[in-house]
């Protein structure tokens, strides 16, 4: 698969925050190539850091927004929260070590977003730190001192930037609750440790059948009920609606 390499610049502009005239652009280019290859299989992988994926689109931030990474093999130079793709355009949509970097409000944005990027019958693809097999490791007797800092770090990110912060922890019970609850199906789970010390969670799910924007964003809304205290996190509950309809209109 050969792909054009969009690259816009970033060396003014802080993270999350693209020109709107950049993002016409790019926008204009990765739906054009979506349209023209519309007959084959598009799969998209997303956050792609140091590793190209043959076969799909990769995507990540160019170089000048890495800090340790010197070198990107992505396609496309963007920022994933402000991606436009078509409808029902996308076969398989792929993240390693990404979903994990978003708050709640913008999480489920991007769920519901994949939701209708994705061809019915379409694979997504997440994987994140298991955030409750890591806590164990920390809450563990066997395990000294720095080797609980190595799990903080899976926790809570690595820091040297400021894309560098995990805002939120996803768990095997969790993904399968948020994700039926969006409306995905046979939802699979994978766990893998690396270095024993890194628990890691791959979910794979499927949409089924198409679903409207205006119905994703009611079974987002109430999902995010699920991190109120009581009732009187109304008012919280109405900010974080605010926060996501912005994230997922944009």
């Amino acid at each position: 698969m050969l792909i054009k390499k969009i690259v816009i610049s970033l060396s003014v502009i802080p993270l999350f925050l693209f020109s709107s005239s950049n993002m016409t652009q790019l926008t204009s280019d990765l739906t054009s190539y979506i349209e023209q290859h519309k007959s084959t299989s598009i799969r998209l992988h997303l956050g792609c850091g140091q590793t190209y994926f043959k076969g799909y689109v990769n995507i990540d931030y160019p170089s000048s927004e890495h800090t340790v990474q010197t070198a990107s093999p992505a396609d496309i130079y963007a920022d994933i929260t402000k991606l436009q793709v078509p409808e029902n355009s996308t076969d398989e949509i792929r993240s390693h070590h990404l979903f994990e970097h978003f708050d709640r409000s913008m999480a489920l944005s991007l769920l519901c977003k994949w939701h209708l990027w994705l061809k019915p019958d379409g694979l997504l693809v997440i994987e994140t730190p298991d955030f409750e097999e890591t806590t164990k490791v920390v809450l563990a007797q066997n395990y000294s001192y720095a080797q609980k800092q190595v799990a903080m770090r899976h926790i809570f990110g690595s820091h040297e930037a400021n894309w560098a912060i995990h805002c939120d922890g996803w768990y095997q019970e969790k993904f399968n609750h948020v994700l039926s609850a969006i409306g995905y199906t046979d939802i699979t789970i994978e766990k893998g440790v690396w270095n024993k010390l890194i628990p890691n969670v791959i979910v794979r799910a499927k949409k089924a059948a198409n679903i409207s924007a205006e119905e994703l964003s009611l079974r987002a809304k109430k999902v995010l009920r699920d991190y109120m205290v009581d009732s009187g996190d109304e008012s919280m509950w109405r900010v974080w609606c605010t926060n996501f309809d912005k994230d997922f209109l944009q």
